[in-house]
């Protein structure tokens, strides 16, 4: 209103979200579409490009943030950054086992992590956020072996290498659209 705006109405996300869903013409007729934000992450499946069922789940990208903050004892600026140098969602990935130094805020000193226990605090945590959104999936009795491709958007996650390792084999399937895996939506 401050800018002489109104607001004319509002859009519910899973309508907003069809459009970013490409039309394929191959014969898929379901995706899920998962949309991981700093708090919120919002999920919806698509029956022919059409919102057919929608839920969201209070735990984000920033989650992952906290979750390294609190195992390695450090402030929640260095967790983000990281989160973002080393964004590699599957432990198996890591090639290089190198120290990462960190500030142990308890401790009061630097202190040196692996890079492949770091990855394995945000691997538990993506993997927890895929089961819920497998179990609410389930529950509305979709099953999941019958969605024909799966979409991440979002800064919280789609950033991650591997995510697709995941996701693949949580939702027991290997229609992870890769060139769908969006940033910054």
């Amino acid at each position: 209103n401050e800018a002489g705006l109104e607001v004319d109405g509002f859009v519910p996300w899973t309508a907003a979200m069809t459009g970013l869903i490409p039309d394929y013409n191959d014969g898929e007729n379901s995706t899920l579409l998962i949309d991981v934000g700093g708090s919120v992450t919002e999920f919806a499946v698509y029956n022919k490009n059409y919102p057919f069922s929608s839920a969201s789940v209070p735990i984000g990208g920033n989650q992952i943030s906290n979750d390294i903050a609190a195992v390695f004892n450090i402030n929640k600026e260095e967790a983000d950054t990281i989160k973002r140098d080393y964004s590699i969602a599957a432990a198996e990935l890591v090639t290089n086992n190198v120290d990462v130094a960190v500030f142990n805020v308890e401790k009061g000193m630097q202190e040196l992590v692996k890079i492949k226990d770091i990855v394995d605090v945000m691997e538990a945590r993506i993997v927890d956020l895929m089961n819920i959104i497998a179990d609410k999936i389930e529950k509305d009795d979709i099953r999941t072996d019958k969605i024909d491709r799966i979409i991440i958007s979002g800064d919280g996650l789609s950033s991650f290498n591997g995510i697709e390792i995941l996701v693949e084999d949580i939702f027991e399937t290997d229609k992870l659209a890769r060139e769908c895996v969006m940033r910054n939506v």
